[in-house]
């Protein structure tokens, strides 16, 4: 094959590769575009607004028509409801500050409606009983209307699971669908995403309310926006709540600064009173400076004192080893002795000892000899006081014997002297 032809075919190979390689670039920049999907048919309550939202005042079980269901969290929902739908023009004039071009996206206001027949749009509370289970936090029927949004009863969501969740509905049943990408670019999650974590607070992105301009404002009658270029694609958040935030955090900073205040109190008062010891430890310093020269002199007078001293002790060691030895004889001397006085006092000790056994002994023969002297003087008393009384008995027998013998005396005297006369 000739060299031109070579080159020619290598030519149109290099510029298919590099066509190619630009088409898929511009695919992949074409696909990552922010984008959300769009309901066919538009909602009938375009171009009448405000919007009138019905909400029941009492929670239905899910599926039975009219059966009443006892939703412990019902206030704590409808709150949630209410502050989404109010929040909701806070939202759109941030918007529309931002891109004033969409200002007529203003004009989408809710009020509240008095009944169900005069809604556009009906928010119903429900539950389910057992054996029941539910695959969904809240869901919107579309193309009905009023345009019905179901809002689950359940004690595990929160104030915020709630808001998320209803205005996520609310922007169903406004005509959008669901976004294709679950965060926007500033890493917030996107309200339109089919999912999202719980117990956060989602506010609309960008794309949503683009979205729902092009819906309300424009002719479009495609099923898919994506959100222009000259828009950021981020989470739209109210001025109220970066006010909220700004309030809380300057509540804080007062908070840290008061306490810097007070710490720098209490360190400027540390800094005072280590200023005044500073200088009170220079002028004792100062003292001691003088101190330490007197402290040198006395301590060469002390040198020369504690030399005598140490001669002085050495004699007296001397003496004292002399004292000692002395001392220790007198001290084998003094142990000896100690020892005959241990062995004499022990035999003290057993003399003692058989002397008071004998007194033991000898005490308890005398309390023998006691008792049967007491006994023997029991027996004697009363042998005395049996005698005595009947020496008294015989005594009286004998006077009264006696009185009458008189008697028979003076009787008979009396009785010969009458015979006498």
């Amino acid at each position: 094959m000739k060299a031109w032809l070579k080159t020619l075919l290598f030519s149109i190979t290099l510029i298919l590769l590099l066509a190619n390689v630009i088409f898929d670039a511009h695919a992949d920049e074409h696909a990552s575009k922010p984008t959300i999907e769009v309901f066919g048919q538009k909602p009938s309550f375009i171009g009448n607004y405000p919007i009138k939202v019905y909400i029941y005042p009492e929670a239905y079980e899910h599926g039975e028509e009219g059966r009443l269901f006892e939703c412990p969290r019902m206030t704590e929902v409808v709150l949630a409801l209410h502050d989404a739908l109010r929040e909701f023009h806070h939202i759109v004039i941030r918007f529309t500050d931002e891109y004033p071009q969409y200002y007529r996206l203003i004009l989408i206001r809710f009020a509240n409606a008095s009944s169900f027949n005069e809604a556009d749009v009906a928010v119903k509370v429900v539950g389910v009983t057992p054996p029941k289970t539910a695959d969904f936090l809240a869901y919107t029927l579309y193309g009905t209307h009023p345009t019905e949004i179901d809002i689950l009863c359940d004690a595990n969501l929160t104030y915020n699971d709630y808001y998320s969740n209803f205005l996520h509905e609310l922007f169903h049943a406004l005509g959008l669908m669901h976004a294709k990408q679950p965060f926007t670019d500033d890493k917030s999650w996107e309200l339109m995403f089919p999912g999202s974590e719980y117990n956060i607070k989602i506010y609309p992105s960008t794309l949503d309310l683009y979205a729902l301009y092009i819906i309300h404002f424009t002719e479009f009658k495609g099923e898919v926006i994506k959100l222009p270029e000259d828009i950021e694609y981020k989470m739209v958040v109210p001025y109220s709540y970066e006010l909220q935030v700004l309030r809380q955090e300057s509540r804080q900073l007062k908070d840290v600064l008061t306490k810097t205040q007070k710490e720098n109190y209490i360190l400027q008062g540390k800094l005072r009173r280590a200023n005044s010891t500073i200088e009170s430890l220079q002028r004792e310093l100062e003292s001691t400076k003088s101190s330490l020269n007197d402290y040198v002199k006395s301590y060469n007078i002390l040198w020369l004192e504690n030399r005598d001293l140490r001669n002085n002790l050495s004699r007296l060691y001397n003496a004292c080893n002399q004292s000692i030895s002395l001392l220790a004889s007198k001290l084998n001397k003094t142990y000896n002795d100690y020892a005959n006085l241990t062995s004499r006092y022990n035999w003290l000790v057993r003399t003692y000892n058989n002397l008071y056994q004998d007194y033991q002994t000898l005490r308890e023969e005398s309390n023998d000899l006691l008792q049967r002297l007491y006994l023997v003087g029991i027996i004697a008393y009363a042998s005395l006081s049996i005698l005595l009384f009947a020496y008294l008995r015989v005594v009286r027998k004998y006077n009264k014997l006696l009185s009458e013998y008189d008697k028979l005396v003076e009787y008979l005297g009396v009785g010969e002297h009458g015979r006498e006369g």
